[in-house]
């Protein structure tokens, strides 16, 4: 089966850093944790969750050009070791992070919209700083 990459999930807007450190704040992100990004963009959220928070991250991206961003800068803050990016869109590549959801170990999630305290569970925090729950 041959790999298709939607072009057409959406254009690239990069979030503004005070916004990814509040966002990574309302998931109560700690040290040790795996951070999953889905539709990372230049990686922004993988390396300030990596080198602020102590945690370990994965990003999904379909852009090749903000792949190679996202890597460059991942290798350039020598943090490669706790980061990494899985090039494709998240539709064709469900089965690797799956691979790398079970890789990880133990996967606390983010918090739930229902204010619990969400460890573990399966909310995230999105872009606009909702929460939401599958």
């Amino acid at each position: 089966m041959r790999n298709h990459v939607h072009t057409d999930l959406g254009p690239y807007f990069p979030t503004p850093k005070s916004l990814v450190r509040q966002m990574l704040e309302m998931g109560q992100l700690t040290a040790g944790e795996t951070l999953f990004d889905l539709g990372s963009g230049d990686g922004r959220v993988v390396t300030e969750a990596v080198i602020n928070y102590g945690a370990q991250a994965v990003g999904v991206e379909a852009d090749a050009a903000l792949v190679k961003i996202s890597q460059t800068a991942i290798d350039e803050l020598g943090i490669s070791d706790r980061a990494r990016i899985i090039q494709g869109d998240l539709l064709c590549q469900l089965g690797k992070v799956e691979r790398v959801i079970e890789g990880a170990g133990h996967v606390n999630r983010m918090p739930s919209a229902s204010g619990d305290s969400g460890r573990p569970d399966r909310g995230a925090v999105d872009h606009g700083g909702s929460q939401s729950t599958p």
